[in-house]
């Protein structure tokens, strides 16, 4: 199996073949930044400190808004950056933990070519990790437009068609048109588009034919651009449009995408199109594309528990054959052959055993 860190830097270098630049930064901000940002934040609970100039500090809970704050691009010079980075957020169980993403960004102009690009980078990053994989790709300004043709609801209502397009609960969104909050056409038009699903080429003509208005079928339209793009690559069959991948609205505007690798049972990578990042971060006239590989999720799930390899094991039985174990260690090891020592008895793969105070092969 291919360690972490090798794939880390095979990651490395597909983004720097493709010019990108590595982007460095310090491990926190000042606390106000966030909580004036909270709404493209999953959490507003962050680690905080203070610092000797009596500033109240966070550790980073994200990286792409340090990026957007201290870019330099402008709209004819885009800038292109990757990271590898640490970030701190608070899990499910209540405990903060350190998370490792490695990811792209480009801020300027986001065009075709650009999207493309981006969708390309994930996808070859997916392969890297796993060759069986698939990005599910979605776009906000389809589903936004879809809230729009069905009345435009709100409140708990909204968060209801939310629920149901993200969880594909169709049950759900008749319960929705049985209360009256949706007439039947609209609980028809959200029902087929939860059932739009498979290969790019195929869901995105679905979509267009399903679009109620011109911001459906925009959207739509973007996506077979996507689909003609990848049709004659060997990453056609890993691209599929899924629309319950749904994420934060303040945050994305356009193109969002999952990735997944048969190995983990959660997304691996995310990404999208957030120009209202940028121009919340005063760049009101730049637009971002970019994505993240979560390595947390790929440890835990793809490799586990890391154990050692070693050609040799030395299986340590008393206190008194410390020396003599130690002896022998020295002179596997500065003869180039992988060795490790183990306190106990009857370890498995031991072919040395310091047993008192001498070596016993077997």
């Amino acid at each position: 199996m291919v360690s972490d860190e090798a794939l880390k830097l095979t990651l490395k270098q597909i983004y720097e073949q493709h010019g990108y630049k590595k982007y460095r930064m310090s491990k926190f901000e000042e606390y106000s930044f966030y909580m004036e940002n909270k709404k493209f934040l999953t959490s507003d609970r962050f680690i905080t400190f203070t610092d000797r100039d009596g500033r109240l500090m966070a550790l980073k809970p994200d990286i792409t808004m340090s990026i957007a704050k201290n870019t330099r691009a402008t709209y004819d010079k885009p800038e292109r950056v990757y990271y590898s980075e640490g970030i701190f957020r608070m899990d499910k169980d209540g405990e903060y933990k350190e998370l490792f993403q490695i990811g792209t960004e480009i801020m300027g102009r986001i065009g075709t070519l650009e999207t493309l690009e981006t969708i390309y980078l994930a996808l070859r990053s997916l392969e890297t990790l796993e060759e069986n994989n698939v990005l599910a790709v979605s776009h906000m300004g389809y589903i936004l437009s879809l809230l729009e043709a069905v009345g435009s609801p709100e409140g708990e209502v909204l968060k209801g068609v939310f629920h149901c397009l993200k969880h594909k609960n169709k049950h759900d969104l008749d319960l929705l048109g049985e209360y009256g909050a949706l007439s039947s056409e609209s609980i028809e038009l959200i029902r087929n588009v939860i059932d739009i699903n498979g290969d790019i080429t195929s869901a995105s003509q679905r979509a267009l034919e399903l679009s109620a208005n011109e911001g459906m079928a925009n959207a739509a339209r973007e996506l077979q651009e996507i689909a003609r793009a990848f049709s004659h690559t060997k990453y056609n069959g890993n691209i599929c449009i899924d629309f319950s991948v749904i994420s934060n609205t303040q945050y994305y505007n356009s193109l969002i995408f999952n990735g997944y690798i048969s190995s983990v049972t959660t997304s691996v990578l995310v990404g999208g199109r957030y120009d209202n990042l940028l121009k919340k971060m005063g760049h009101s006239s730049l637009e971002a594309i970019g994505f993240a590989v979560n390595f947390s999720e790929v440890d835990k799930k793809l490799f586990g528990v890391e154990t050692l390899q070693a050609d040799e094991i030395i299986a340590v039985e008393d206190d008194k054959s410390d020396a003599a174990a130690f002896a022998l260690m020295r002179e596997l090891s500065e003869g180039g052959i992988r060795v490790k020592t183990v306190r106990g008895t009857g370890v498995e793969g031991a072919r040395f055993i310091a047993r008192n105070g001498a070596i016993i092969g077997r």
